[in-house]
């Protein structure tokens, strides 16, 4: 996450001219109309030079973070060094929103009619502050409903105890056919649909998406008599894994999964041999599904 009192500068630049078209500037030595001269000057004279586009340069002091668009540079300074494709990530959002707000006069040299732009950017770094999870959390929510929970700690079938991020509780089940609604009635593991949520932010690969997967035949068995911990004993009916992107081997991954209909699952064969079941009632299934984590809403992957 961004700090964003380590921000001591936002400036929005008029690549042309190089006069600051809107600033937010929360330290005093800062001058937006000189900073904004020598941003535009060193950016021009990196691209004479042949040496490319300048995006973030480093002082003792102070770290420079800039995005060049078509008419405008938006330029970020921070007290301490911070994750660059986060930093650069956040000067995206912040000049498609100028971009969005004046996509006539953006370059006006009448800079008073940027001073709405105050209230967008605003919202913009709230956003921000956000933890990835809460966000995502309420995206589980509006996509799949239920009661959540956050961070809960179980205890799966060996004992052992593991932090799920998410958990959507979504009722009990409703079987369609006779030989499944039998089923619900007789094993407790069958009868609740759960959704199982995985948050990562950043990249996922596919050794984090693969643990994250098996780690549901650890549900679904119902305490035993001498146990001392509860097990969890509601094997869930989805395994939801929400990333910023994805590694292309979780593809490959995923393309080795038992698949209905093009979407891949993984049976409940633990509670098959649990509940002595030859085959397993279509309840049974936990099927997986990737979102590759985008503003205004997520994409699904698989």
């Amino acid at each position: 996450m961004i700090k964003i009192a380590d921000i001591e500068a936002i400036l929005i630049i008029d690549i042309k001219s190089g006069m600051p078209l809107f600033s937010k500037i929360d330290n005093e030595e800062i001058d937006d109309a000189l900073v904004s001269g020598f941003i535009s000057a060193i950016t021009s004279f990196s691209k004479e030079m042949a040496l490319g586009s300048l995006s973030s340069l480093i002082t003792n002091e102070k770290t420079l973070y800039i995005v060049a668009r078509q008419k405008i540079l938006v330029a970020l300074i921070t007290s301490k060094e911070q994750d660059f494709e986060r930093v650069y990530s956040l000067g995206i959002k912040i000049a498609e929103a100028f971009e969005h707000k004046f996509p006539e006069d953006i370059t006006s040299p009448e800079t008073e009619k940027y001073e709405s732009f105050e209230k967008d950017l605003e919202e913009i770094l709230k956003e921000t502050q956000t933890p990835f999870i809460i966000k995502v959390a309420k995206f589980i929510k509006k996509e799949y409903g239920g009661e959540l929970s956050i961070t809960p700690i179980l205890t799966t079938k060996t004992g052992k105890k593991v932090k799920i991020d998410i958990i959507s509780d979504r009722g009990k089940k409703k079987p369609e056919h006779l030989r499944a609604k039998i089923v619900t009635k007789l094993f407790k593991g069958f009868t609740e649909d759960v959704v199982f949520v995985k948050v990562i932010e950043g990249v996922a690969g596919k050794g984090e998406v693969q643990e994250f997967i098996e780690l549901m035949q650890e549900f679904g068995i119902k305490k035993e008599e001498g146990q001392d911990t509860e097990v969890f004993p509601y094997f869930p009916s989805y395994c939801v894994i929400v990333a910023e992107d994805f590694s292309p081997t979780v593809k490959e991954y995923l393309d080795t999964l038992e698949k209905e209909d093009g979407k891949p699952y993984i049976p409940g064969t633990h509670i098959n041999r649990f509940a002595s079941l030859k085959t397993a009632p279509d309840i049974e299934k936990c099927f997986i599904e990737l979102w590759k984590w985008e503003t205004p809403y997520p994409i699904k992957l698989s």
